[in-house]
């Protein structure tokens, strides 16, 4: 019997074009294989751009300082390294003002901060004197924070006593060894409430050396034991109603029993 040519033909194209089709198949896997190889390359390039691009966008061209009066503008500019023209990526913010407070003694805090769209704001708050700790033939001065401010030859009027300074150094925390931490957490807690209640200016002689019994004077007449440590907060709060009823210049003794009730004696 002849061959139908016609038949015999269709069989050979089928066979070609499943040939063909797995090659498609093959060339689209390897396509994607290689899609999923490049696609981590592709976003890290894309965020590398965005990066980059908010660099430029956020240069400084413009730097505020505001809150200094005891340092210059150039001087912080410089304890923060920041310039104008530098690429806010670059300057490292968060460390700026960190730096800030370290270099210079007397910042107790440093707030730096974008203003849109290329304006620095520098934003401290400066330390005052608030208290003098012995220190070898010297005394340490210190912040109401207790931060190191200066080692100095003479003493303020607000003498703390029953505290050893530990290797003081101007722009750092205040230390001490380490079975003294609860005497210095208790001397920073009231050193704060004493300025937030406006009474540190009057108060001198705080003697932290037995913390069942801390003392200190009020304008060198009014003696405050303030028995513990504990609800420090309250017992000035008493003491503030006591001086408001007796006048800022009466003399005598205020204490506080175990049960933290407050009492008024006369001189």
């Amino acid at each position: 019997m002849a061959e139908r040519p016609g038949r015999g033909q269709n069989v050979k194209n089928g066979k070609s074009h499943g040939a063909a089709g797995e090659d498609r198949r093959r060339r689209r896997r390897k396509k994607r294989r290689h899609g999923r190889l490049f696609k981590p390359i592709r976003y890290a390039v894309a965020l590398v751009a965005i990066l980059l691009g908010v660099g430029v966008f956020f240069k400084i061209t413009n730097i505020q300082v505001e809150g200094n009066v005891i340092y210059s503008d150039e001087e912080i500019l410089g304890a923060a390294g920041l310039r104008e023209g530098k690429s806010l990526l670059l300057a490292a913010l968060e460390a700026a003002d960190g730096k800030i407070c370290s270099a210079l003694p007397r910042i107790e805090v440093a707030e730096v901060r974008i203003k849109a769209p290329d304006t620095l704001i520098i934003r401290v708050t400066e330390s005052q004197a608030a208290a003098y700790l012995a220190y070898e033939d010297k005394y340490v001065e210190i912040s109401s924070g207790c931060k190191v401010l200066a080692i100095v030859e003479q003493a303020g009027s607000l003498v703390v006593n029953g505290l050893q300074p530990e290797e003081p150094e101007a722009g750092s925390m205040l230390k001490t060894a380490e079975k003294d931490e609860a005497r210095l957490a208790c001397l920073a807690q009231l050193l704060k409430l004493l300025e937030n209640k406006k009474l540190i200016s009057d108060v001198t002689d705080i003697d932290v050396s037995n913390l069942t019994d801390i003392t200190f004077k009020y304008r060198q007449k009014l003696t405050v034991r303030m028995s513990g440590y504990d609800k420090i907060e309250y017992k000035l709060e008493f003491l503030t109603e006591i001086l408001d009823r007796i006048g800022e210049e009466a003399g005598g003794v205020v204490y506080f029993t175990s049960d933290k009730e407050g009492h008024y004696i006369p001189e």
